[in-house]
């Protein structure tokens, strides 16, 4: 007798040793985690870039005062801050 073809049991099998394979595969290497921490470093460069344009825009505003005693308060307020954000 020549078999042609496999099994439902055969096949079932099969299946359900890939579908093993797939589980513990998955389960090693934790997509949402690597998706998590990469969310994370955009976010901190987003935040980079905003901090660095609100430094710009308030150094532009230091430069830009003619009011001598208000130049000072931008200063000293602005030293105070630690930009950009780490």
């Amino acid at each position: 007798m020549v078999r042609k073809s496999f099994t439902l049991i055969e096949l079932l099998i099969v299946l359900s040793i890939l579908a093993l394979i797939v589980g513990l595969l998955i389960s090693i290497i934790k997509p949402a985690e690597i998706y998590k921490k990469a969310r994370d470093n955009q976010r901190i460069v987003d935040l980079n870039y905003l901090a660095s344009n609100i430094k710009s825009y308030l150094q532009e505003i230091i430069n830009n005062t003619k009011d001598e005693g208000l130049r000072k308060v931008f200063i000293s307020e602005f030293s105070k801050r630690n930009l950009p954000y780490k």
